[in-house]
């Protein structure tokens, strides 16, 4: 029996090795991608973020809609209706008297009628303007709904801003009181202060970190906020830029009441509210008038599809 031996040379087993190693890395896919920078946040973008994927905003605005809607279906009730109506009937046979056909045998009839309303002591005319109230009242919502996400997602905006820079003087304190602590080390192994100076600083270093404990958490906490409000992901990481603009308000007390008093969505949709209530009570007496509406009807049959007349059918009964 003979033996086949393969040898491979070491230079070139190890040359094969970095290859395959080298093709690897190469076809990885997370080496190829390159890791995508956390978004930065403004005031401005994260307002319009906030209004974007928010749901209460989606859901007032779909509220707008509807009672658009409601609105356009009560203004129909001015308008006429028509309805068209084709029945066919057969017998089982044709109904003679005196030799003259009154019921064929196959019955096609046709329907059309047309109503115009006149006056409904003025039911129509009262819930078309409770229906355009409900649709100031539901821009109204949704002009609130938006005013108080913008207002929340501020809040959150300079909380972040604020909770950062009480980090940064956390972190501050700590390396002041690290630093003082080592001083204070250093004069008490030379017997230049006593113990109780030295035991204070630890003291101060200590506090100074649990501080700096606390500052982190209460950022992670407003950065969790800020994102939730924004719906990301509670921990997505991102970036805020400063707000560094200082004005200075002018406006009085008696001015912002005033405006206030004016502009405010809440005394707007209760104003409208109260109106629709007074709308609704007039409705209610409607039903003490009487109703004339303007109807007309066309009938036509026959004793085929073409309705044309026919045996014991006759042109003037159409």
């Amino acid at each position: 029996m003979q033996r086949f031996t393969t040898h491979i040379k070491p230079a070139g087993y190890l040359w094969m090795t970095l290859s395959l190693f080298v093709a690897v890395l190469v076809g990885s896919p997370w080496l190829c991608r390159a890791e995508e920078p956390p978004p930065n946040f403004t005031l401005q973008s994260s307002i319009q973020h906030a209004l974007k994927n928010s749901t209460q905003v989606l859901s007032a605005t779909e509220g707008v809609g509807a009672a658009e809607a409601n609105k356009n279906k009560q203004f129909t009730e001015f308008l006429p209706k028509l309805s068209a109506e084709y029945a066919y009937r057969r017998a089982d046979g044709e109904t003679s008297l005196n030799g003259f056909v009154i019921n064929p045998e196959d019955l096609h009839e046709f329907t059309a009628t047309a109503r115009q309303p006149i006056f409904s002591g003025f039911s129509r005319l009262t819930q078309y303007d409770i229906s355009a109230l409900g649709l100031d009242i539901a821009q109204l919502l949704e002009q609130e709904t938006r005013q108080d996400l913008i207002l929340q997602v501020k809040t959150a905006y300079f909380e972040v801003l604020q909770k950062e820079k009480l980090e940064e003087v956390a972190r501050q304190a700590v390396t002041q009181w690290q630093a003082q602590s080592k001083v204070s080390k250093n004069f008490y192994e030379v017997g230049m202060v006593p113990k109780n100076d030295f035991l204070q600083a630890e003291v101060e270093l200590a506090n100074a970190q649990q501080d700096l404990v606390v500052a982190q958490n209460n950022v992670q906490l407003a950065r969790s906020r800020f994102n939730t409000l924004l719906r990301r992901s509670v921990d997505a990481p991102f970036t805020i830029e400063d707000v560094l603009v200082y004005e200075v308000f002018t406006r009085t007390y008696e001015d912002c009441v005033e405006t206030a008093m004016e502009q405010r969505t809440e005394m707007k949709v209760a104003d409208l509210e109260v109106e629709a209530a007074e709308k609704e009570v007039t409705l209610t007496k409607s039903d003490y008038y009487p109703s004339i509406d303007l109807l007309a009807n066309y009938y036509k049959r026959g004793d085929d599809f073409s309705l044309d007349g026919g045996e014991g059918i006759l042109k003037e009964e159409e």
